[in-house]
């Protein structure tokens, strides 16, 4: 299936919701991407599971353009986003 087109108001909501600027809560980054309802985001997200550390580089479409995000626990049961970004 042809993915949907990432225009440059869309890329824009997407770079604003995931952006990391102190370590939040994993569970918190994900409700607040989930919140566009954007099909691309979502489907990017999807497979992520609150372990103790994880990192992911998922291609948003058609274009060069990848959700890049990276998490880990200082202390069990926590995990923090470090690093969220669009390349």
């Amino acid at each position: 299936m042809r993915q949907p087109k990432l225009d440059s108001q869309r890329l824009k909501a997407i770079k604003n919701a995931i952006s990391v600027t102190d370590r939040v809560p994993l569970q918190d980054w994900i409700n607040k991407a989930s919140s566009l309802n954007d099909s691309l985001l979502n489907e990017a997200i999807e497979g992520i599971y609150c372990g103790e550390a994880g990192e992911m580089r998922v291609q948003l479409g058609e274009f060069p353009h990848f959700l890049v995000m990276q998490w880990y626990s200082v202390t069990p049961g926590n995990p923090k986003v470090e690093v969220a970004y669009i390349s």
